[in-house]
C-alpha cells in the first residue's frame, strides 16, 4: 500500500532467503514459489527469477484442521536456519 517507508522503497528489499512446510514450494525458488497453491493471488506483476530458494521451515504446532486437507507437508527436518544466513 505504501512502496516508501521510513526512507526506504520497496525497491530496496533483497530476497535471499524462504522458508515453507508445503511440499509443493519446499525446494522451489522463491519467485515460483509464491504462485504455487495454495496461494491465490491474482497476479499483476511478472516477478524475475530471485536466486533465493525455499528451504523447510519448522511447522511447529501442525498445518491445522482445514489446511491439512488441501496441502501436503514437506518430508524432512527444518533446514539450519542459522547457517542458510551468513
Amino acid at each position: 500500500m505504501h512502496v516508501n517507508l521510513g526512507g526506504y522503497h520497496i525497491s530496496d528489499i533483497e530476497f535471499s532467503a524462504a522458508f515453507d512446510v508445503v511440499d509443493a514450494k519446499v525446494g522451489e525458488y522463491l519467485s515460483e514459489a509464491i504462485f504455487a497453491f495454495p496461494n491465490n493471488i491474482y497476479k499483476f506483476a511478472t516477478v524475475p527469477h530471485l536466486n533465493a530458494p525455499v528451504s523447510r521451515g519448522m511447522t511447529h504446532d501442525g498445518l491445522g484442521k482445514y489446511l491439512s486437507q488441501i496441502v501436503t507437508e514437506a518430508p524432512g527436518p527444518t533446514a539450519g536456519i542459522v547457517r542458510i544466513f551468513p
